[in-house]
């Protein structure tokens, strides 16, 4: 067992003890280590232990099954000494644990359930039963508590996994609204989201952040839509923004921001960008009845309006006062009422910036 370091030479973690020859893996974070080691096992002993398990429509089980069970075993030699550099992505496993106990509930299942047959502590072990009990609800196991290794404890950590499995789903909606509002304020401000006190207060001074920060809670499907739905509403009144698409995409930038109107059937891409008094609706008869589908990088200028079941392509500027009934190919200028439609390559250039 050795160390793993970012590639700046940072260890990630401590090191381990001078006295440290020899310990089992989770013996040493049971006596308080921390970070990722790297583990060098050899192969006939990898191999003498039983497969990861599959799991239909997941992708994941913990590398640890095997970890623990040679643990039993045997014991891992120390080596102070980096054998990895590592790197950890944005969209990784480390990064994304909320969302991979939502995606791969019978396997996280699986993982709580051996080690409640090798508990550490007594602390330990409850807290491995409340993750088998929440990763058994979300999977929709009924038979959880008969399949429990320790029943009896189960059944009294089923309340507490009921509320674990609360705090992953929000966990998890609050981090996709997180993202997408990310993309929102670094257009409307060029700075990145950290959330700071400065950033904070840019939320309480602009109104167009404020209505995209409650937008994205009430697109998430909050479980207090109530709230959400009357502070948009309250908006609407004030300001004039009646911003409630099918979809919409990160890095909405709303320009100059009163009577701002977009239809609830209306699908925009990201990076678009909508300025003062323009509108987005649907036709309700006739050979266009339906909403617009907006593609990446459109730029919806002051007053105008696109109507109708039309597709706008991506790279696509509409000038102010156009009328756009129609449909709009890449790479496109559409200018006039009625509008018409000029080529051009890069044709929301500097007029749509602080894209991700």
């Amino acid at each position: 067992m050795g160390l793993d370091a970012d590639f700046e030479g940072k260890l990630i973690g401590k090191d381990f003890p001078v006295a440290m020859t020899e310990i089992t893996l989770s013996g040493y974070y049971a006596a308080g280590g921390t970070g990722d080691k790297k583990l060098v096992y050899r192969t006939d002993i990898i191999n003498a232990y039983p497969e990861y398990p599959t799991f239909e429509d997941e992708k994941y089980v913990s590398l640890a099954y095997k970890y623990l069970l040679i643990d039993q075993d045997y014991k891992l030699a120390v080596l102070n000494d980096v054998l990895c550099n590592v790197e950890y992505q944005p969209d990784g496993s480390s990064n994304n644990m909320f969302r991979q106990y939502l995606r791969n509930p019978k396997g996280f299942a699986f993982w709580r359930m051996v080690k409640m047959q090798h508990p550490e502590s007594f602390k330990r072990l409850v807290m491995d039963c409340i993750h088998y009990c929440s990763s058994s609800q979300i999977a929709g196991n009924r038979n959880y508590i008969k399949e429990s290794p320790r029943k009896l404890l189960t059944v009294l950590c089923t309340p507490a996994g009921w509320a674990l499995t609360g705090y992953i789903r929000r966990k998890v909606r609050n981090c996709m609204v997180n993202k997408t509002f990310q993309a929102d304020f670094l257009r409307m401000t060029g700075r990145h989201y950290g959330g700071s006190f400065r950033d904070h207060f840019q939320i309480l001074l602009r109104h167009n952040l404020r209505y995209m920060w409650w937008y994205r809670r009430y697109s998430e499907k909050s479980r207090i839509p109530v709230v959400n739905i009357y502070i948009l509403h309250s908006f609407s009144k004030k300001y004039g923004l009646e911003i409630r698409p099918k979809h919409c995409g990160k890095g909405l930038y709303l320009g100059h921001p009163y009577n701002i109107t977009v239809g609830s059937g209306v699908v925009i891409g990201d990076y678009c960008s909508l300025q003062k008094g323009c509108t987005i609706g649907s036709e309700n008869r006739g050979k266009r009845c339906g909403s617009p589908v907006l593609g990446d990088r459109v730029y919806v200028g002051i007053n105008a309006t696109i109507i109708g079941n039309i597709k706008n392509g991506n790279d696509v500027m509409i000038a102010p006062n156009s009328l756009v009934n129609f449909d709009v190919p890449d790479h496109s200028v559409v200018l006039g009422n009625p509008g018409t439609i000029h080529h051009k390559e890069n044709a929301t250039e500097g007029y749509i910036a602080f894209c991700d």
